[in-house]
């Protein structure tokens, strides 16, 4: 198994992601750990910019991990927890909204072309 990070991007000005698909990541096996630096900053708990809006912690959308064995099977875990496509778009500003990483892998919706849409 290996360990990959989920990291969500403001695209397009919003975020793609609410808690409820949040609490459904979490149920599916991802998990947050705060960092020291998540902490001293209150990211752990907090939204970006404490906006009052938005009810999930900063900290969640940067810093998700989970034990796949592969990148495929992390992507799936994403799409079928939260019901999102993970190459979604975004815009052509800000870039894709969601990224899986681990040591040795990166991919975005941006780490591909677009036609296929699926490296797999």
């Amino acid at each position: 198994m290996t360990t990959y990070k989920f990291s969500e991007n403001n695209s397009g000005g919003r975020w793609w992601l609410n808690e409820k698909q949040y609490t459904a990541l979490f149920a599916a096996g991802w998990k947050y750990e705060a960092s020291e630096y998540d902490k001293k900053e209150g990211w752990d708990t907090e939204s970006f910019c404490s906006d009052k809006n938005d009810p999930v912690p900063y900290g969640w959308r940067q810093n998700l991990t989970g034990e796949f064995g592969s990148m495929q099977e992390a992507v799936k875990s994403f799409e079928q927890a939260t019901g999102q496509d993970f190459f979604a778009e975004g815009c052509n500003c800000c870039g894709a909204p969601f990224y899986i990483s681990s040591d040795h892998e990166y991919l975005s919706g941006d780490s591909i072309e677009r036609t296929p849409i699926r490296p797999w």
